[in-house]
C-alpha cells in the first residue's frame, strides 16, 4: 500500500522543514501572540527597505547591513509562523516575495552610484527581472481570482527559480555592503559574482525545473490506483 510518506518531498517543502525543525524555535513560534501574523511580519519586513535605503544613502554601511540582516531573519520568522500555526494564505504567498524584491531593489538603487560599472549592469538586469516577475505574478493572481485556498496560494507563490535568484541576490547584497564598509573592491566584486551565479542557476531551474532534473515527478494517478489495488 502506498502512502503520502513515500512520496518525495518537494524542494520548497525541504526548505520549510529545515526552517522549522528546531523544537526550541518551534516552541518560540507557538507562544507568539495571535496578533503577530505572517502578513504583519512580512509588511514590517518590507518597510525595513526604508531605513536600509537611508543608511546606505548616508554611507552607514554597517547600520544598513544590520537592518538588512534583521529583515532576512524576519523572512524566516513569517514563513515559520505560517507553517507552524497553519496561517498560510494566498495574500501571504504574494506578499512574501514582494517584500524580498522591495528590499533587494531598494538596496540596489541606494548603492547605484557606489558600484563598479560591470555590477551596475547586473543590478539593472536584476531590477528589470524583479519588475517583470512581479507583474507576471499580479497577472496570474488576476487570472486566478476565482480560486481560493491552496489553489490560489500555489498560483501566486514564488517559483523555485525565483527563490534561488532571491537567495543569491540577498547574499550578494550582504557581501557588497560588507565590501563597501571595509572599502575592499575584491569583496565587492565577489558580491557581483554571486549575482551572476544566481542569475545563471535561476535560468537553468526555470528552463529545467528541479523535479525534472533530479527525477522528482508526481506519481501517476493510474499507477497509484493500481498500486493500491495490488496492496
Amino acid at each position: 500500500m502506498t502512502s503520502d510518506a513515500s512520496k518525495p518531498m518537494p524542494l520548497v517543502e525541504h526548505i520549510v522543514y529545515i526552517k522549522t525543525w528546531s523544537k526550541t524555535f518551534r516552541r518560540f513560534v507557538e507562544i507568539l501572540p495571535d496578533w503577530i501574523t505572517p502578513n504583519r511580519v512580512t509588511l514590517f519586513r518590507g518597510s525595513l527597505a526604508l531605513p536600509i535605503f537611508w543608511a546606505l544613502s548616508v554611507g552607514r554601511y554597517w547600520t544598513a547591513l544590520t537592518v538588512f540582516a534583521v529583515a532576512m531573519a524576519l523572512d524566516v520568522l513569517d514563513g515559520a509562523i505560517a507553517h507552524i500555526k497553519g496561517m498560510s494564505t494566498a495574500s501571504g504567498a504574494f506578499l512574501d516575495p514582494l517584500a524580498d524584491k522591495l528590499i533587494v531593489c531598494g538596496t540596489l538603487v541606494a548603492l547605484w552610484n557606489r558600484l563598479p560599472n560591470w555590477i551596475l549592469f547586473l543590478a539593472g538586469a536584476t531590477l528589470l527581472f524583479a519588475a517583470a516577475i512581479t507583474l507576471l505574478r499580479m497577472y496570474r493572481m488576476f487570472l486566478a481570482r476565482r480560486l481560493d485556498g491552496p489553489a490560489l496560494a500555489k498560483t501566486v507563490a514564488a517559483k523555485t527559480a525565483g527563490k534561488v535568484k532571491t537567495i543569491f541576490d540577498v547574499l550578494a547584497i550582504a557581501v557588497i555592503m560588507t565590501g563597501l564598509a571595509l572599502d575592499s573592491p575584491p569583496v565587492i566584486d565577489a558580491g557581483g559574482t554571486l549575482i551572476v551565479g544566481g542569475s545563471f542557476l535561476a535560468g537553468v531551474l526555470y528552463l529545467f525545473p528541479v523535479g525534472r532534473v533530479i527525477g522528482l515527478h508526481a506519481p501517476n494517478p493510474s499507477q497509484t490506483a493500481v498500486s493500491k489495488e495490488a496492496a
